[in-house]
């Protein structure tokens, strides 16, 4: 703890002066396995980003949040489903197995709106798809999941920002793009 606490001091004060560093907003129960934790220093990273432990215990790297895929074509992290560096009518898709996102044709034609089921939705909006089977149950919210990029149903009750950072870098990010992803063992 007070080596993060000595490296965090180094990041936030001698290396970048005027920069403010916070621990991930995100999620504050995942640590990578040095317990060393990604974060938020907006003054550092680009936005959409956040600042990760690199393979070194002074390595810090600048990557994709949970939930953001890397478009090499506009250097930047951009959410799938969403317009985001496409053209109008178009929108950002991460295909299962493919490491590198692509902008396709929306075919609701308008950002924020996505097919799902075969009908056309509002993505974070209460309902719609994601109805109560009872009245019990709250109302469900169409969401991309951050740690899948995929479409999917959840539970309007749960936060949408409580969300698992990964120990390795997930598909669609800077890291998985450069093959630069940490390995979960650590070597002596």
């Amino acid at each position: 703890m007070l080596l993060f606490l000595s490296l965090l001091y180094y990041v936030v004060i001698v290396d970048c002066k005027d920069s403010i560093g916070y621990p991930n907003p995100i999620s504050t129960e995942v640590t990578t396995t040095d317990m060393r934790e990604p974060l938020y220093v907006p003054s550092v990273c680009p936005e959409n980003h956040l600042l990760y432990p690199g393979n070194q215990q002074t390595d810090w790297i600048c990557d994709c949040a949970p939930g953001y895929v890397y478009y090499a074509e506009k250097d930047g992290c951009f959410a799938v489903y969403r317009q985001g560096p496409c053209d109008d009518g178009y929108y950002l898709i991460l295909r299962e197995g493919e490491f590198r996102p692509k902008c396709e044709i929306n075919p609701c034609g308008k950002d924020g709106i996505v097919r799902y089921r075969n009908i056309c939705h509002e993505l974070e909006k209460s309902g719609g798809p994601c109805q109560r089977e009872s009245e019990t149950e709250p109302i469900g919210v169409l969401t991309v999941v951050k740690s899948t990029l995929k479409l999917r149903c959840v539970s309007s009750s749960i936060p949408l920002s409580l969300i698992v950072v990964p120990n390795s870098c997930p598909p669609g990010t800077r890291r998985s793009n450069s093959n630069d992803c940490r390995s979960n063992s650590r070597g002596l």
